[in-house]
């Protein structure tokens, strides 16, 4: 990507990933179809820049 392995963005982006991993986790008992469903949810809700208002 052409930025340095230390810039704060690229940090942050890396820790936003990892969160989406340990979120699916907390779903509770999970198949292996249950968690990649939950982790292409929260990549999904990442790529969407996180919105947190209510969907109406």
């Amino acid at each position: 990507m052409g930025r340095e392995r230390d810039d704060r963005e690229v940090r942050a982006f890396t820790g936003a990933v990892l969160g989406v991993f340990g979120s699916a986790i907390i779903d509770g008992e999970l198949t292996v179809d249950t968690y990649l469903a939950a982790i292409d949810r929260a990549l999904d809700f990442l790529s969407r820049g996180m919105p947190l208002t209510k969907n109406v």
